[in-house]
C-alpha cells in the first residue's frame, strides 16, 4: 500500500534513564540469572536449527547502538535521508492508536525499554514456539546490546528509542488484510511487523534478517556483501558480459518459479534465457562454491521472481550493474516502492514470462546504452541509497512514530526473558558467531540520524504512480509490436 502520509517524523522523543536502587538492582540481577538459564535451555534444545536461526529482532540492534546516546552537544546536524524514503507503511496508521497491543496468534512479542528487552514466548502457537522462537531470537546478542567497546548498554545510557511494545512475524508472507478492518465498527488491526506487504495488506514493513547475514545460504551482512558486489561489477566490462537474461534459484517455494524453468534454452527454443535450479543442500555440502553473489555479476541480464512472498535476492540482483528483467511482483519491501521502470528495472509480464524475457534481451541487445544506464542506475540506486546507515535511520524513524501510537507505557510482560549479549553469543559457533562479529556495530553513531523526506502528496502519489504504469503500457506496446513484426516475417 502506498502511503499517503508519511509514518516517520524527525521529531524526537527523549527518554529519562529512571533512577534503580540497589536493592531493585541485585532483585533484578536475580531474576536475569533465573531467566538466563531457561532462556539457554531452549536455545540448546533447538540445537541452532540453521533454516529458522537468523531473523528478526538482528533489525533492532541498529537502532539501539547506534542511537544509544542522548547527549546532543557535539553532534553533526543530522542530513537529509534519500527520497526514495518518502515512501511509508501509509497514512492508515495515523488514525489509530492502542491502549494496548493484543498478541497474535502467529507473532513474536517483544518489550523494549530503556533497561532492557524482553521476549514473551507466550503468545506463540506451541507447534512453531521452538522453531521461530530461535529464528526471532537467532541474532539478539547482536541487536540488543553488543556495543562493548563505547561502555554503552541500554541500562546505562539514555536511548533515543522510546519504549516500545511491538510483534513481530517471521513468515515471509502479510496477513493483516485491509479488507478486514474497514467499516464504521471495524476493529482496530494489530499492528504487526514483517518484512513485506503488499496492496491488500497493513503489516507493517520493515528491514528483513539477511542485511545481517544469512546462514543457511551463506550470505555475508549486506555492509561487507556491499562492498563485494562493487567490486564483482568490475571484473567483466558490460559490453563483455554474457547477452543473456540469468537466474539461479530454488525453484520449488512457487509454481511461478517452476513456470520460469520453463524459458530455459532447449533444442526447441532459445528464450534467450539461462535459467538453474540451486540445490541449497548439495551446496552447502559442497562449501558453497557456486552461489558467490559477487561473481554473479557477469551477466547482462538478471530475473527477479517472487518466491513464496517477496524475495531477498531483489537488492542482490539490482546491485548487480545487470539489467534486472523484474516479473511482475505482488509484494513490496520498505525500499522497493521507489524502483522505476525502464529507469531502474525492465519489466516482465507474469503471465507470458518466456516471451517477455525474449524480447526484452532482445531490445536491450539492440539499445545497449540505455540497457547499460539502466543497470548502472539500479547499482547506483542500491549502492547509495541503500547503506546500513540508511537502513538504520529507517528504522529508528519507523519505532519512533510507532511508538506515539502507543497509548499506554509499556511493561515487561509476564514470563518474559530479559534478553542479553550472553546469552546468545555463549552457544553460538562456526557461521553463526562470525556473522554476529562481522555485523557487529562497534559504537553508538557520533551523528544524529538522518532527517526523513517528506511524504508524497496525495496528487503527487498520483502522479507518481501514472509514471510507473505508463513507463510499464510502454514497454508493453513496444512487445506487442514486436511480436507482431516477428509473426509477419514467420508468415
Amino acid at each position: 500500500m502506498y502511503g499517503r502520509g508519511n509514518f516517520f517524523s524527525p521529531k524526537r522523543t527523549k527518554i529519562l534513564t529512571p533512577k534503580t536502587t540497589d536493592n531493585e538492582r541485585r532483585k533484578r540481577d536475580e531474576k536475569k540469572g533465573k531467566q538466563e538459564q531457561n532462556f539457554n535451555s531452549i536455545y540448546l534444545e533447538s540445537k541452532l536449527k540453521l533454516s529458522i536461526k537468523f531473523k528478526w529482532i538482528q533489525t533492532l540492534r541498529a537502532v539501539s547502538e547506534r542511537f544509544g546516546f542522548e547527549e546532543e552537544k557535539n553532534k553533526v546536524l543530522p542530513k537529509s535521508m534519500p527520497g526514495n524514503y518518502r515512501h511509508s507503511t501509509g497514512s492508515f496508521w495515523h488514525h489509530i492508536n492502542w491502549n494496548k497491543v493484543h498478541k497474535y496468534s502467529v507473532a513474536f512479542s517483544v518489550c523494549l525499554l530503556v533497561i532492557g528487552a524482553y521476549l514473551s514466548t507466550s503468545v506463540l502457537d506451541k507447534s512453531v514456539s521452538v522453531s521461530f522462537s530461535i529464528r526471532f531470537t537467532g541474532r539478539l546478542v547482536s541487536v540488543i546490546r553488543e556495543s562493548r567497546n563505547s561502555d554503552f548498554t541500554i541500562e546505562t545510557v539514555p536511548g533515543k528509542v522510546p519504549d516500545l511494545d511491538m510483534m513481530f512475524d517471521c513468515v515471509d508472507w502479510p496477513v493483516i488484510k485491509a479488507s478486514d478492518y474497514q467499516g464504521p465498527h471495524a476493529l482496530k488491526p494489530p499492528p504487526l511487523f514483517r518484512y513485506c506487504g503488499d496492496d491488500q495488506t497493513l503489516d507493517i514493513v520493515f528491514p528483513d534478517w539477511s542485511y545481517w547475514g544469512w546462514v543457511e545460504t551463506n550470505i555475508k551482512p549486506w555492509e561487507k556483501l556491499l562492498a563485494e558486489l562493487n567490486e564483482g561489477n568490475k571484473r567483466v566490462r558490460w559490453m563483455d558480459r554474457e547477452p543473456f537474461a540469468y537466474w539461479k534459484g530454488n525453484p520449488h517455494v512457487a509454481e511461478k518459479r517452476m513456470e520460469l524453468l520453463k524459458c530455459n534454452v532447449s533444442e526447441k527454443h532459445d528464450w534467450n534465457a539461462r535459467v538453474y535450479a540451486q540445490d541449497w543442500v548439495k551446496e552447502s555440502q559442497q562449501g558453497y562454491k557456486q552461489s558467490s553473489l559477487a561473481s554473479q555479476c557477469i551477466h547482462r541480464y538478471k530475473i527477479y521472481i517472487e518466491g513464496s512472498a517477496w524475495s531477498v535476492s531483489e537488492k542482490y540482483i539490482l546491485a548487480c550493474d545487470s539489467v534486472t528483467l523484474m516479473v511482475t511482483p505482488n509484494y513490496y519491501d520498505f525500499f522497493t516502492r521507489s524502483l522505476m521502470p525502464v529507469q531502474h528495472y525492465w519489466p516482465i509480464n507474469i503471465e507470458d514470462k518466456c516471451r517477455s524475457i525474449e524480447f526484452a534481451v532482445d531490445w536491450c541487445n539492440g539499445h545497449k546504452s540505455k540497457a547499460q544506464e539502466i543497470g548502472r542506475k539500479a547499482s547506483s540506486f542500491i549502492q547509495n541509497d541503500l547503506k546500513m546507515d540508511f537502513v538504520y535511520d529507517y528504522m529508528f524513524h519507523l519505532l519512533s512514530e510507532y511508538s506515539k501510537l502507543l497509548r499506554y507505557k509499556p511493561t515487561i510482560p509476564p514470563n518474559a526473558v530479559e534478553l542479553c549479549s550472553e546469552t546468545m553469543a555463549c552457544p553460538a559457533e562456526g557461521l553463526v558467531k562470525k556473522f554476529m562479529f562481522d555485523s557487529m556495530v562497534m559504537g553508538p553513531s557520533d551523528v544524529n540520524p538522518c532527517s526523513m523526506p517528506p511524504a508524497f502528496e496525495p496528487f503527487a502519489l498520483e502522479q507518481y504512480l501514472d509514471r510507473k504504469l505508463y513507463s510499464i503500457k510502454q514497454v508493453e506496446k513496444w512487445e506487442q509490436k514486436y511480436r507482431d513484426v516477428v509473426q509477419d516475417q514467420r508468415s
